[in-house]
């Protein structure tokens, strides 16, 4: 390895340039193969959506559809049955999501603190071993040489 002194510190110092570092694309490779699955799960239905909107595509003949533009979207804007339904899905959407976040934050929020009893039950604890931790305690022969709780 060549290297050279600093004129100023006296330091020994690299004079090869240092190569840049390379991203590391393996995690990327293993995460790719089920990120375009979910694409294709997600996209494929929403783009169909939209041909089959600009079409007048029926059930009964969707060999013969023939584009027809906005047409068909003009028209659904202006029907007041799909209006006041979609008004009444965003209101029942947005009440629900609130209602869920307004209970359960707390309940986080609260289970997130320390207080005196809340390791006495394993779902409490934080450690995900919940399933383990009710083993040993109703375990016939536990592992600290107690009687199980029954």
């Amino acid at each position: 390895m060549v290297t050279a002194r600093s004129e100023r510190s006296g330091a020994a110092t690299n004079a090869l340039p240092r190569r840049a570092r390379r991203p590391d694309l393996l995690p990327y490779l293993f995460v790719a193969p089920i990120g375009l699955l979910l694409l294709a799960i997600c996209f494929y239905p929403s783009l169909y959506a939209v041909r089959l909107a600009l079409t007048d595509a029926s059930l009964l003949r969707l060999q013969r559809m023939q584009f027809t533009g906005l047409q068909n979207v003009t028209r659904l804007l202006g029907d007041t049955v799909f209006l006041q339904g979609l008004w009444r899905t965003l209101r029942w959407d947005l009440v629900v999501v609130l209602a869920q976040l307004l209970v359960a934050l707390p309940i986080a929020l609260f289970l997130n603190r320390r207080f005196r009893g809340r390791d006495l039950h394993p779902a409490l604890s934080g450690d995900g071993e919940g399933k383990a931790e009710w083993r040993d305690l109703l375990h016939p022969r536990r592992r600290d040489g107690r009687r199980p709780l029954r």
